[in-house]
């Protein structure tokens, strides 16, 4: 453990507290950019994805709603599950390159085991979604 020193103990307690505060703003920047990217390349592929197109936009809805702190009431876990997954999806590098007629089917699979993971807290989501926003429903 490291001890750090200064004549000024409120830079100690600040500090740090500023530095997190940062960090998290840019994470939630990040994930803002993810979600959007997301949006994009799932337009261009939806008919590609199938059924995985509703549910993938759910949990592009559920995590720019969490970016911008519009809905937080979800476990940090399911965030990174599904920043995971929807990164996966936007990724270049896949198991099956999507040029390939059958190139989703990887992305469609990663998502589809989030979405088991997830899938209560989804469907809070959704619930809350309905209720916030009733022209979306």
């Amino acid at each position: 453990m490291t001890t750090i020193m200064t004549t000024q103990p409120e830079e100690v307690v600040l500090a740090p507290h500023a530095e997190a505060t940062e960090t998290h703003a840019h994470g939630r920047r990040d994930l803002r950019q993810l979600a959007s990217r997301a949006l994009r390349y799932a337009m261009r592929n939806r008919f590609r994805l199938g059924s995985t197109w509703t549910e993938l936009m759910a949990l592009v809805r559920l995590l720019r709603a969490y970016a911008q702190r519009e809905y937080t009431n979800v476990p940090w876990k399911s965030i990174m599950l599904i920043a995971g997954a929807i990164a996966y999806f936007v990724s270049p590098l896949d198991a099956v390159p999507d040029l390939l007629p059958v190139g989703l089917l990887d992305d469609a699979t990663v998502i589809g085991l989030v979405l088991a993971q997830v899938r209560r807290d989804l469907d809070r989501f959704l619930s809350w979604e309905s209720t916030a926003n009733p022209s979306s429903a």
